[in-house]
């Protein structure tokens, strides 16, 4: 499957990049066999139809974004943005916001899964269900 990771553009002060996606992405990409792109729309000053920009060339299977709570607004509107314009994509959130506010997190009705805490094995899970409905591998392997 192929999956676009992205951070929106927000007023949030932060050098760092985003670790949390180049960790899922490395998990995603070494145990599922998955296809990760992510886009830093901090890093890029991006507006929502940069994000547009980025699905149309990708074309994605799945949309995910990360966001801290204090950036929720920015994220709604990016996941709405993306629900009008993409209508057929799976729409994740991920990250301390959907953790630690997840009843808020869900109110979103553009989305359409939310993975929380650590998300390498909960999203790998959800994506080999996603691409093998009612089978495929849970991992790591849990013993009978």
């Amino acid at each position: 499957m192929k999956l676009l990771l992205f951070r929106p553009n927000t007023e949030v002060l932060t050098a760092l990049p985003p670790l949390g996606f180049l960790s899922l992405a490395a998990y995603l990409r070494h145990f599922g066999g998955h296809e990760v792109r992510i886009f830093d729309g901090r890093l890029k000053c991006a507006v929502n139809s940069d994000i547009g920009r980025q699905v149309e060339e990708f074309q994605p299977d799945i949309i995910g974004i990360g966001l801290l709570s204090m950036e929720r607004q920015a994220g709604h509107q990016a996941l709405k943005y993306l629900r009008k314009n993409f209508p057929k994509a799976t729409l994740i959130m991920g990250g301390p916001y959907p953790t630690s506010e997840p009843l808020d997190a869900i109110q979103n009705e553009a989305v359409d899964f939310l993975v929380q805490s650590e998300g390498e094995i909960p999203a790998l899970n959800l994506f080999n269900y996603l691409q093998n409905p009612g089978g495929g591998e849970i991992y790591p392997p849990f013993p009978a």
